[in-house]
């Protein structure tokens, strides 16, 4: 009995040791728990296609405060589907204005919503400057933040502030950003975006509801927007615990009971699969906590923009593996060389090339490897997919002198390694 039990024992103990668990939120910084109020003051004014919901610091009390307009998704207007996000940014200091913009998922028009949450943005602006006691919104540092189409309407509302008559923000965050199988809504061209507005466009590696076409379109076509201040930024999965890191078109949902309005529809029913997780902490909320604090004060610029470690950076294993890192466009010339994980698993000959063509070689070679090539715009130049044997080689002698960076994942969504590739 007692060699069975030990037994038992050994292999919980060998099954605990491959059973690796995600960071916690960290205690201070970008994403963390630190905050600077203890309560939310909520305000339901959810009366059809351009009600919203209100949410103000409740202690300490503040005369005014950065204004957060937050964008949701296609039928998600019930915030509990946000609802941690959301009082993450209440309680480090922000007023949160959550627009309804569509009565149902079916019966509002695609092409009304934006004008829909400009609507509800001004209702609620007009409700608190109706009510003098209430911290007042700082109309000169406002926030458009949205999730899937609404990352959308953030992107519109950016770009036409203006007309709309509406705050111009100080910078815009928009989470896998897209129209799916509802077009109408986008608008041809943001080429108009002002070129001060600081602009982080993140999307999904695995998203297959609006996949990367529409922040590809933004990125893209934002042309007067700087680099210095605008990101292109993707999120990769991480098998590597008991429950993994995904990268599907949910990952910025992260539900609260206490912020449940009651509203359900179609979509409001898979809420209960919207976890609190790293990718909340490392990604989404740090990013947006950095580029605010960028926008207002100057600091945080180096974790919200740049391609560098700290922007990457995605947070440990309980074994202390770092998370698969963020990848970042345009890639850094500087800071990518440097990569967050140790390129151990891979050796590459000859680097210098003076033709283009690298042989590449892995330690581990048992699973289906995919490459990826980039120029220091952040462009793909080169792929392959499902490459069985070690060595293998790349050509891009098409390609001019200069350094290129390269990417290894398995088709499992495992990091292999990256770094860069020199052409003389």
């Amino acid at each position: 009995m007692k060699k069975q039990l030990l037994f038992s024992l050994c292999i919980t103990l060998a099954i605990m040791g491959f059973a690796q668990t995600q960071p916690a939120q960290p205690a201070t910084g970008y994403g963390g728990l630190a905050a600077a109020y203890t309560s939310v003051t909520t305000f339901n004014c959810d009366d059809g296609a351009t009600g919203f919901m209100l949410y103000i610091p409740a202690s300490l009390h503040a005369d005014s405060l950065p204004l957060v307009v937050f964008d949701h998704g296609f039928g998600e207007w019930n915030p509990l589907r946000y609802a941690r996000w959301i009082d993450h940014m209440v309680k480090r200091g922000n007023i949160v204005v959550f627009p309804r913009y569509q009565k149902s998922e079916y019966t509002t028009l695609s092409s009304s919503f934006t004008p829909n949450a400009v609507t509800g943005i001004l209702r609620a602006i007009d409700t608190i400057k109706n009510h003098p006691t209430w911290t007042q919104p700082e109309l000169d540092k406002v926030f458009y933040v949205g999730h899937s189409y609404g990352g959308l309407i953030s992107a519109n509302l950016a770009t036409q502030y203006a007309s709309y008559k509406i705050p111009k923000p100080k910078a815009i965050l928009m989470a896998c950003p897209g129209y799916g199988s509802y077009p109408g809504g986008q608008l041809s061209s943001y080429s108009a975006m002002d070129s001060s507005i600081y602009v982080l466009d993140i999307f999904e590696r695995n998203d297959s509801v609006v996949d990367s076409t529409f922040a590809l379109q933004v990125f893209n076509q934002t042309t007067s927007v700087p680099y210095a201040h605008k990101n292109l930024v993707i999120h990769f999965p991480d098998n590597t615990g008991t429950r993994p890191i995904t990268s599907t078109h949910g990952e910025a949902s992260c539900i609260d009971s206490a912020y449940d309005n009651g509203d359900r529809g179609v979509v409001m029913a898979q809420a209960s699969y919207a976890y609190t997780d790293a990718t909340d902490f490392y990604c989404y909320w740090k990013l947006f906590d950095a580029l605010e604090d960028c926008s207002l004060n100057g600091n945080g610029c180096t974790t919200a923009f740049g391609d560098t470690y700290s922007q990457k950076y995605m947070g440990l294993w309980s074994n202390g593996q770092p998370i698969v890192p963020l990848e970042v466009r345009p890639a850094s010339a500087v800071t990518s060389i440097n990569n967050i994980i140790e390129n151990t698993e891979v050796k590459i000959h000859p680097n210098p090339s003076s033709d283009g063509v690298f042989f590449f070689e892995l330690k581990v070679n048992s699973e289906k490897c995919n490459v990826e090539v980039y120029n220091m715009l952040g462009e793909k130049i080169y792929s392959a997919f499902s490459i069985f044997n070690s060595p293998f080689s790349i050509n891009i002698k098409n390609q001019p002198s200069g350094i290129y960076l390269y990417r290894l994942v398995s088709e499992q969504g495992k990091f292999v390694g990256s770094g860069k590739l020199v052409i003389q």
